[in-house]
């Protein structure tokens, strides 16, 4: 692992069999955080909680439906477990809206990808690693004064509505 920043701290990340979950785990845990990966892929979820745990970081897996609370107190429960007793706030990162996502994660035709990077205002379409970068700004004291905002993490796709003739073609 490279950095302390977060040593002693819990992130619990739903969705991180792959993608952009994996990336928030692989970069917190790159971090010193402990890292709980929730996913209802197990198989997927335990071989990235794996990858981390080879690299020296700290992860578990545990299988978790993503819209039930109670498995997201089991997995704080299972981290308790086998790590000791925890302090554990919980802050939630979510909602952050991602061009990566929808670029990178989901089949899209290659006329889509290029309505995207003609609309973005960076130079490249996002990856999932520029989310995690985000999420685990959001994680760490340099943000401790950062409260109640949604971070659109997409290269500035929101910020315009270029992209919206590119999807519904001309309307004359």
């Amino acid at each position: 692992m490279t950095s302390a920043a977060l040593k002693d701290r819990v992130a619990i990340v739903l969705d991180s069999a792959t993608g952009i979950g994996a990336a928030c785990a692989r970069t917190l845990a790159a971090r010193g955080a402990i890292v709980i990966l929730a996913d209802i892929a197990v198989a997927a979820v335990t071989e990235t909680a794996a990858q981390i745990v080879a690299a020296g970081g700290h992860a578990v897996a545990t299988r978790c439906d993503v819209s039930a609370e109670a498995d997201v107190a089991a997995a704080v429960g299972q981290a308790e477990t086998e790590f000791g007793r925890l302090t554990i706030v919980h802050n939630n990162a979510a909602a952050m809206h991602s061009a990566a996502a929808l670029a990178g994660e989901l089949t899209q035709t290659a006329e889509f990808r290029q309505s995207l990077a003609r609309n973005h205002l960076t130079p490249y379409i996002g990856e999932p690693q520029d989310i995690a970068n985000v999420v685990a700004f959001l994680a760490g004291d340099d943000s401790r004064f950062v409260t109640g905002h949604l971070f659109s993490v997409d290269g500035g796709l929101s910020a315009h509505q270029g992209m919206y003739a590119d999807l519904v073609g001309d309307v004359a």
